[in-house]
């Protein structure tokens, strides 16, 4: 919708138009709408779908009403859709509806199993890994918007946008409203502000066991600010409770994080603690409460560079880096499809709706109307028609594995891009052109102010061009390299099933052999036991042996999330002697990573000493204090098993690079003078002449 109100500005603007946005919509009709959408089509070339058009014409009219008062013609809306379904022919538009696949409690098994026990990806802090499992399952258990459980930040500028004409009004809002990204702005911990869950939220209860075996141990979770929130409230409270699959398992994971976040109010500082703690003969319940300065803290937190813990304190997680974990860990599951985190709502009221009422799943689903859910269906029928016709069992089993996402899951699907797309990227001449306008704008930038930091600093417009032009082309870039992979994935599951079907038809080896995929070798021990503990699973053990399991279970979480996972996964015995040889050749250079370059043989150089150190900081030392221990990956100290203690110690390595950082930038100050009073002199005797 703020995409439309733009585009509207920016069409009323054109050579073409050339009038006021709020009078060129007042007096607007079918004819100006279908003018704009031609418009539209013709400058955006990404538009594919006619549902992409139908939703055009929905915000139209949105806009429309909101700008002017009025409702958009119902006779006008009528011409307008014919003119759509003549565009669509037009401009060859795909009239099909985009599918929409569901992720259902088998594929969430996959995906939480390859988070704890296959998936490589390193974590900015251990507590992420705990703190993204929880949120998967709290939003398949809920089947809650991802927006309730993170958060993501509006600008109250673009929201005033959707108002054709009320610029001014979205000026000021602007500089009035808090803006999370900024440095120097200290974030507030008030739920008001994030409108995502919080301590405050979830309860931990010790509840009595029916058959009076032992004590149940449950965790309520309350949802306040689910969509309409603030114009008509309907908060839900679930119940979330033991499971013998640890997989499936939230209140474990809670336990975990509020232990790493010291949140009890009660002396509990280790998981013996908690289960220490029996009920009360004259109690129904026993809460364990939360200090008060942790209640409007967010459960799941934005990872933090700047944090000596990796994680911000304060900060929820925002939903792209949610996102952006979701899709990396389906990409290493092999899901033909991109994960989104719809697919799990959409998989939770599949199952709801199994087994609820209708006005049950409205409640969960948090729908105002039944016919919304509608929308939500996947067009993979869950209905054995075939067995309903002939009058046959219904194989319900069998539908349902049809029907799954990992029906098409293969873990051998590349996760990265060609090479050859990616050569072709570093080719592309569009490419090309924004770097060299970035360059052009760099060089103008640095003649004006001396150097980039003073420009920033005083804001020029030759800085602000750069900064834009830059964003290009790290966008450009980034979108590029996206489609490449999209295409590399798309050729893979393409080709995949003919060319087993011919090896086998040839009894030839398959180069795709399942055989041939190794199970990866963790990094950190703690982690190593998780995946142990989670395949070896409780349901076959009697009732001490599940709590004793979900005890050890636990302190190993809190362990992990104590960890830090700094350096990439280690290579084989032949790699890694092949890059010591190569290190020993090929000295590190003080542009090179040393943990890179001898850990992992890379040989990247950065443009600068400075990127190398940041490089390094950001990375690698991310978090060390004096009392950290690392081994020393230069070849002979290696080999000897040396260990650097602490900054201290690592400053022994660094020595010859500070030494040269400091020289460079001693260097780069003088000749900033000298050039400085030399720019001056040559304007003085250009004055005299």
């Amino acid at each position: 919708m703020v995409f439309l109100s733009y585009a509207i500005v920016t069409f009323c603007g054109c050579k073409f138009i050339r009038e006021d946005p709020q009078e060129y919509l007042k007096d607007s009709g079918s004819e100006e709408a279908m003018a704009f959408f031609c418009w539209l089509l013709d400058q955006r070339k990404t538009i594919k779908k006619r549902s992409t058009l139908n939703e055009y014409k929905r915000m139209w009219m949105m806009v429309y009403r909101k700008s002017t008062g009025l409702d958009f013609p119902r006779q006008e809306a009528e011409y307008l859709q014919n003119h759509i379904t003549q565009l669509s022919v037009k401009y060859k538009l795909d009239i099909l509806d985009k599918e929409k696949p569901v992720l259902n409690a088998d594929d969430m098994y996959l995906i939480l199993h390859h988070h704890w026990v296959y998936d490589r990806s390193i974590f900015p802090h251990e507590p992420q890994r705990l703190q993204f499992a929880l949120m998967l399952l709290v939003q398949a258990y809920t089947a809650t918007r991802p927006r309730v459980i993170s958060y993501r930040s509006i600008n109250q500028a673009r929201i005033s946008a959707h108002y054709v004409g009320q610029g001014s009004e979205a000026g000021s809002d602007d500089e009035s409203d808090p803006q999370p990204d900024s440095e120097s702005e200290t974030l507030q911990t008030s739920p008001e502000i994030y409108k995502t869950v919080t301590y405050r939220d979830i309860k931990l209860l010790l509840l009595p066991s029916p058959n009076g075996i032992k004590d149940l141990l449950v965790m309520e979770i309350t949802l306040r600010y689910c969509k309409g929130w603030n114009m008509k409230p309907r908060p839900k409270t679930l119940i979330l409770y033991e499971v013998d699959d640890l997989v499936f398992y939230p209140t474990i994971l809670m336990i975990a994080i509020a232990i790493l976040d010291d949140a009890f109010d009660s002396d509990i500082r280790s998981v013996d603690d908690l289960y220490q703690v029996r009920m009360p003969t004259d109690r129904r319940s026993l809460e364990f409460t939360w200090k008060r300065q942790m209640l409007n803290v967010p459960v799941f937190r934005q990872p933090d560079n700047k944090s000596t813990f990796g994680t911000s304190l304060n900060q929820p997680i925002r939903y792209n880096t949610y996102i952006e974990y979701l899709k990396r860990l389906g990409i290493g599951c092999g899901f033909m499809q991109l994960l989104n985190t719809y697919m799990i709502r959409r998989g939770a009221g599949e199952a709801i709706e199994a087994v609820a009422t209708q006005g049950q799943l409205q409640q969960v689903m948090n729908h105002q109307n039944a016919g919304i859910y509608q929308a939500y269906i996947n067009q993979q029928v869950q209905v054995d028609t075939m067995a309903a016709t002939i009058g046959k069992p219904s194989k319900r089993a069998l539908i349902k594995a049809a029907t799954h996402m990992s029906r098409y899951i293969d873990p051998r699907a590349p996760q990265q891009a060609s090479s050859e797309d990616l050569e072709r990227i570093g080719r592309d001449y569009n490419i090309e052109s924004l770097i060299q306008a970035k360059e052009t704008f760099f060089q103008h930038a640095v003649q004006e102010s001396c150097t980039l930091k003073k420009a920033k600093a005083d804001g020029t417009k030759l800085y602000t061009m750069y900064k834009d032009v830059a964003m290009k082309v790290k966008s450009t870039q980034a979108l590029m390299k996206r489609k490449a992979l999209e295409n590399t994935r798309h050729q893979f599951f393409e080709r995949i099933n003919t060319i087993e079907i011919n090896n086998q038809l040839h009894n030839n080896n398959s180069p795709h052999n399942s055989s041939d995929i190794r199970c990866p070798s963790l990094q950190l021990e703690e982690r190593r036991a998780i995946a142990a503990l989670i395949a070896l699973g409780c349901s076959d053990l009697d009732e001490n042996k599940k709590t004793l399991h979900r005890l050890a279970t636990a302190d190993t979480l809190v362990l992990l999330g104590r960890a830090r996972e700094t350096a990439p996964q280690s290579l084989s015995d032949d790699e890694d002697q092949s890059s010591c040889a190569s290190s020993t050749e090929n000295p590190c250079e003080k542009t090179q990573c040393f943990i890179c370059f001898w850990g992992k043989g890379s040989r990247r150089h950065f443009s600068s000493v400075y990127k190398t150190r940041n490089h390094l900081k950001s990375y690698h030392l991310r978090g060390m204090t004096d009392m950290s221990e690392f081994l020393c990956l230069e070849p002979d100290c290696k080999g000897k098993g040396v260990q650097v203690k602490g900054i201290s110690g690592l400053n022994i390595i660094l020595r010859p690079f500070i030494a040269t950082m400091c020289l460079m930038r001693e260097l780069v100050k003088i000749l900033e003078k000298y050039v400085f009073r030399w720019s001056i002199f040559l304007a003085r005797v250009s004055n005299l002449r």
